[in-house]
């Protein structure tokens, strides 16, 4: 058997007794080997690149994200509700109107235009003993949304009544008179589009 440059050649019996003989390239095995040394060093290039970029995102902590607020939002005006501690930021052109009640207040706002029908109208119950106001009808679609409320995330029963929403929740107003403990917001929006705003208009308020 003799080994030249790369080339392994040897003699190899045949069954009649004569001898041939063979050549064999080990050069494909050595750049496999070569291949796989190579693939090995990048893998580990890679991982060790991975581990020291997460280390410096946990050193440094999450980026603070910018939330940009809408157009809508930005145009709202906040108002103070009625003779209590609370505000809200409505459309300039919305009034707040209330009735204040032995134990309880009610407070509505709408367009100061009473025969504008296609934007939102809501209010809001002061007190201690809401409740939930039913569908108009059984074909309503009945859902539920977690948005904010007096800086917390709340859950929102939804009627979708023909393209027509109401939304309602019921939280803890965080008041210590005693009297008003619970607040019951809610909203009629003429399309999804208003109710969304009804979403943002109720976020403000604190």
């Amino acid at each position: 058997m003799l080994f030249v440059s790369g080339i392994l050649k040897t003699d190899i019996g045949d069954r009649d007794g004569s001898c041939r003989s063979t050549t064999i390239s080990i050069d494909q095995d050595n750049s496999y080997l070569r291949l796989n040394v190579i693939t090995m060093r990048i893998s580990l290039f890679l991982n060790l690149a991975l581990m020291l970029f997460v280390l410096l995102s946990y050193e440094q902590g999450p980026a603070k994200s910018k939330v940009k607020k809408s157009l809508f939002h930005e145009q709202l005006v906040k108002k103070r509700i009625g003779n209590t501690s609370f505000y809200i930021s409505l459309p300039a052109n919305y009034i707040i109107k209330g009735s204040q009640i032995v134990d309880f207040d009610v407070y509505y706002f709408y367009p100061s235009d009473s025969t504008d029908k296609v934007h939102f109208s809501g209010g809001m119950y002061f007190g201690n003993s809401p409740h939930n106001f039913d569908p108009q009808n059984s074909k309503c679609h009945v859902g539920k949304l977690k948005s904010n409320i007096l800086k917390s995330d709340a859950p929102w029963v939804i009627y979708n009544c023909a393209g027509e929403y109401t939304i309602q929740t019921i939280v803890e107003s965080g008041s210590k008179q005693g009297w008003n403990s619970l607040v019951h917001a809610f909203g009629k929006g003429p399309s999804k589009l208003e109710r969304d705003k009804l979403f943002e208009v109720y976020a403000t308020l604190n």
